[in-house]
């Protein structure tokens, strides 16, 4: 879990600002039997999407990062 402070951006047209946030990654690992593995991994739990940056008029996009979850599994052979 971690915390990010508002942000100041002065942006070709005006000053705006990112709102502060808190986020919270969590994971889980299960070693099912020798040699096989399973992971489940959650990504930014707390909110629905966050505002991590803005772009300036077209050069680079905003990025807003969105709530995922995510299924590994890991077969290893020996």
């Amino acid at each position: 879990m971690y915390y990010v402070d508002r942000l100041n951006y002065q942006g070709e047209t005006s000053a705006s600002k990112i709102p502060s946030y808190t986020r919270l990654d969590t994971g889980l690992q299960w070693k099912i039997r020798g040699g096989l593995e399973m992971s489940a991994v959650g990504q930014n739990l707390l909110q629905g999407h966050h505002l991590e940056f803005l772009g300036s008029l077209g050069s680079v996009q905003s990025s807003e990062i969105k709530r995922s979850a995510y299924v590994k599994f890991v077969w290893t052979f020996r």
